[in-house]
C-alpha cells in the first residue's frame, strides 16, 4: 500500500537538508544504525519516517517530550502511572539512595531486586536472603558510574538523577509473566508475553485480527528462541484496560505490566523499544503496527518549534495530512 504523495520542490529541498543535518549532528546514532545486519534495511529517512524503526530514530532526534525523562526513570515513573491508574500497584520500594554501601542488611534478607533507576539490564536478584554484598555494591557502583542511552541516542535517559534502590520481588514464581503492550494512543497493536525467563522460558507475540481480537502470531520471539502457547492470565482484560489508559497519553508507548494471573504490578514504560530498532516489525511500512504510529500526535509536532524546526514541522504535517487522507482506515484494535 503506497499512500506517499508527490513533494513540491521546496519540501524536497527541506527534507534533504533535515536528513543531512541529522546524520552530521548524530554520527554515533547513525553508526549504530548502519552496524545492524543489512537484512534490517538501509538508513532510515528521518525527515519523512515511514517505518517503525525510522520513527524511533525520528523520536530520538526530534521528539524530546519532557515526560520521557520522567517515565524513563524507574522511580519517577511510578508516580506518573499512579496519577493515571492509582489501582495499578508497583513493586514495593524498600530502600533507595545514592550509595549502595548504605543499603541496610535487613533490606536484603528476603526476596528482593537491587536496581539502578537510570539504566537497563543491571538488576541483581536476591532470593531467600542469600547474597554477596560485595558483588552487589560493586555492580551497583559500576551501574551508577555509567550513563545510559548515549550510544543509541536514547534521549529520555539523559540527565536522570542516578539512584540505587531495592524493591520487593513480585510473588508468582514461574507463573509470573511480563506482558508488554505496544500502544498507540488507546490502540494496542502488539502484545509480547514472556514467562519463567530464568527457568523454562516461554514467549509469544499476540496481534489483533481484522475484528480486533488478539491471536497468536507465527513469529518466534528472538529473545526466547521458541514460540509458545499458553492460556492468557485471568486478569487479561484488566491488563489490557490499564495499558490503554496509560497509552492514550502518548503517540506510542510500550506499557509493561507484571501479572501472576490474578494480581498486576507496573513493570516499566519503554520509550525506545529494543533501543529503537525492532527486529521483527521495524522495516515494513505497510504493516498495521507501523501505520498506527501517527507522529502528528507527538510533542514535537504539537508544540511550536523555533527556526528551521518550525518550518520543517509545518511541512511534515502537510505531507502526513495528505497521506492520512489517502490511506484506508485502520481496523479495530
Amino acid at each position: 500500500m503506497d499512500v506517499s504523495q508527490p513533494l513540491d520542490r521546496e519540501t524536497r529541498r527541506l527534507f534533504r537538508y533535515v536528513n543531512a543535518w541529522a546524520r552530521l549532528a548524530h554520527p554515533r546514532l547513525y553508526l549504530w544504525i548502519v552496524g545492524k545486519p543489512r537484512s534490517f534495511g538501509p538508513y532510515p529517512s528521518v525527515a519523512l519516517p515511514r517505518t517503525l524503526n525510522a520513527k524511533f530514530t525520528w523520536r530520538k532526534i526530534f521528539d524530546h517530550d519532557p515526560r520521557f525523562k520522567v517515565i524513563s526513570d524507574k522511580l519517577a515513573v511510578r508516580d506518573f502511572c499512579a496519577d493515571i491508574r492509582p489501582d495499578l500497584r508497583a513493586p514495593e520500594v524498600l530502600w533507595s539512595g545514592t550509595d549502595p554501601g548504605d543499603i541496610p542488611d535487613a533490606v536484603l534478607n528476603g526476596d528482593v531486586v537491587v536496581k539502578t533507576n537510570h539504566t537497563q539490564g543491571a538488576n541483581i536478584f536476591v532470593t531467600g536472603g542469600n547474597y554477596d554484598r560485595a558483588a552487589i555494591e560493586r555492580g551497583m557502583r559500576h551501574s551508577l558510574s555509567k550513563g545510559y542511552g548515549f550510544h543509541k541516542h536514547e534521549w529520555g535517559y539523559f540527565g536522570i538523577p542516578r539512584r540505587v534502590f531495592v524493591e520487593r520481588m513480585v510473588p508468582g514464581g514461574p507463573c509470573l509473566e511480563e506482558v508488554k503492550f505496544y500502544t498507540f494512543g488507546r490502540r494496542v497493536e502488539l502484545v509480547f508475553r514472556t514467562a519463567d525467563r530464568q527457568g523454562n522460558a516461554r514467549g509469544q507475540f499476540l496481534v489483533p485480527d481484522a475484528a480486533g481480537t488478539f491471536t497468536l502470531s507465527e513469529i518466534v520471539p528472538r529473545v526466547i528462541g521458541k514460540r509458545s502457547d499458553w492460556p492468557r492470565p485471568a486478569n487479561w482484560e484488566y491488563l489490557l484496560d490499564v495499558a490503554r489508559d496509560i497509552g492514550e497519553h502518548f503517540d506510542h508507548m510500550r506499557v509493561d505490566i507484571l501479572s501472576n494471573g490474578t494480581e498486576a504490578w507496573l513493570s516499566e514504560l519503554t520509550v525506545y523499544d529494543q533501543g529503537g530498532y525492532n527486529i521483527h516489525f521495524g522495516q515494513n511500512p505497510d504493516i498495521q503496527i507501523n501505520r498506527a504510529w501517527d507522529i502528528r500526535n507527538t510533542w514535537f509536532m504539537m508544540t511550536p518549534q523555533p527556526g528551521w524546526r518550525g518550518e520543517y514541522a509545518e511541512a511534515l504535517r502537510r505531507v502526513l495530512d495528505a497521506e492520512a487522507d489517502a490511506a484506508p482506515p485502520l481496523p479495530p484494535a
